[in-house]
């Protein structure tokens, strides 16, 4: 990436705060230092509970962008998802799987402000979502269910 791109890429990531809620820590670590790298407030939690607890207790934390794996032990992404949405809240969720099911494809779709990014996924895709995510999943646009999935192999697709 050249130095403007870089420079351009921080400037718009330093308005961004980010969670990164995933249980394997060598993919939490990539995630976080390559958000940080573009200039992002990242946080992370190493599960679905640990992450409830950063956005509700105390007051919870604001995020402009959540970024969870679906599958963890004990609560799930999906669990973080729907005590967001339970308390009202519309802050986008990036949610990531490998095992991506159409049970989970059909719930997550239900949701309003939801990306789903199949595992394995080039960590600049997921960048670049989380810094366009307004225009990603649609901010002040009505809720509308649409979902984009970013997946190369059109089977699983």
């Amino acid at each position: 990436m050249s130095g403007a791109a870089h420079d351009a890429r921080r400037a718009m990531a330093a308005r961004i705060k980010v969670l990164v809620v995933e249980d394997d820590d060598e993919l939490r670590r990539t995630l976080v230092e390559a958000l940080e790298s573009d200039g992002a407030s990242v946080w992370d939690a190493c599960n679905g509970a640990v992450a409830e607890r950063i956005l509700f207790d105390d007051g919870g934390h604001p995020f402009d962008v959540i970024v969870t794996d679906i599958r963890m032990p004990g609560r799930t992404g999906l669990d973080v998802l729907r005590s967001l949405r339970e308390r009202g809240s519309t802050t986008p969720v990036i949610l990531m799987s490998g095992f991506a099911d159409g049970a989970v494809l059909s719930e997550q779709s239900a949701s309003q402000r939801v990306v789903l990014f199949s595992k394995p996924f080039d960590i600049d895709d997921l960048r670049t979502a989380v810094l366009n995510i307004d225009a990603v999943v649609g901010v002040g646009a009505p809720p509308h269910g649409d979902v984009l999935v970013a997946e190369d192999d059109n089977e699983i697709r």
